[in-house]
């Protein structure tokens, strides 16, 4: 069973930002309901970049989740 379908499906993990990381091209990786796509090679820079924008994108200034 695909790992983002399990994760979506649970109500405590379903609001969890997910990303996913592969050397493989985008359109070979199966991406289910996962909110982003790294391509290897990528820097410790760019990783932090992306998936701070999916964590300002999943909650406010508070630290609250967005539903």
């Amino acid at each position: 069973e695909d790992v983002v379908a399990i994760i979506r499906a649970n109500e405590l993990t379903q609001n969890l930002p997910i990303a996913i990381m592969s050397g493989m091209p985008e359109s070979e990786v199966e991406l289910g309901s996962a909110d982003e796509f790294i391509r290897k090679p990528f820097s410790g820079e760019e990783i932090e970049e992306r998936l701070q924008e999916m964590i300002s994108v999943n909650y406010d200034a508070d630290g609250k989740l967005i539903k």
